[in-house]
């Protein structure tokens, strides 16, 4: 059913708030067998963008294997909606994320997917040049490239700070949007 699309349980914003805000919380495992099909539109996004929570949650608590299951699924379904042709400039910039997070479980693919990353976090911009998650995707490579292979944490806080203005200039409630919270922290470790 839609309630659980591709082995994540829906989750609304706050429910996703509140994981990323409470470590001591527990997250859902996924569910391979589950699918996109019958998702209704305008909720296929959000479940790619909690996937890409997940993920960074169970990388940062060094849980492999429940990233990689998620870094799957969200891989799968952002696969469902290029097909689709469903926003493909967002879906280049969680395609970027997601190929580094699949970096960081397997830093000797850095040759082959830092380049992936970096092209699709470029073609995201060039699609929607007001499509804050792709300025997020281009910040995240130059923060986390180490500058003797050309990052930059000053290049970095530039497209946070642009991120963060397109942000607020086109969302409504961000007091409970964790990628806005995300943004803040990560502009505020970028001075």
């Amino acid at each position: 059913n839609a309630a659980e699309i591709h082995g994540t349980p829906w989750m609304r914003g706050t429910q996703v708030f509140g994981a990323y805000s409470f470590t001591d919380r527990a997250l859902p495992s996924p569910s391979p067998t589950a699918n996109l099909v019958g998702l209704w539109k305008g909720r296929s996004q959000e479940l790619v963008n909690d996937q890409y929570g997940y993920i960074g949650y169970w990388i940062g608590y060094n849980k492999k294997a429940e990233a990689k299951n998620y870094l799957d699924l969200a891989f799968k379904n952002v696969e469902f909606l290029e097909e689709k042709k469903y926003n493909l400039s967002t879906l280049n910039a969680y395609k970027s994320a997601l190929y580094s997070y699949k970096l960081s479980l397997n830093k000797a693919l850095a040759p082959v997917l830092g380049i992936k990353s970096i092209e699709s976090a470029r073609e995201a911009v060039k699609l929607d040049k007001e499509n804050y998650f792709g300025y997020v995707q281009m910040g995240n490579i130059q923060f986390y490239i180490p500058s003797t292979f050309g990052g930059s944490k000053k290049e970095a806080l530039d497209y946070f700070l642009k991120a963060k203005e397109l942000m607020e200039k086109s969302s409504g409630n961000l007091s409970e949007n964790w990628n806005y919270l995300s943004l803040l922290v990560i502009i505020g470790q970028s001075y």
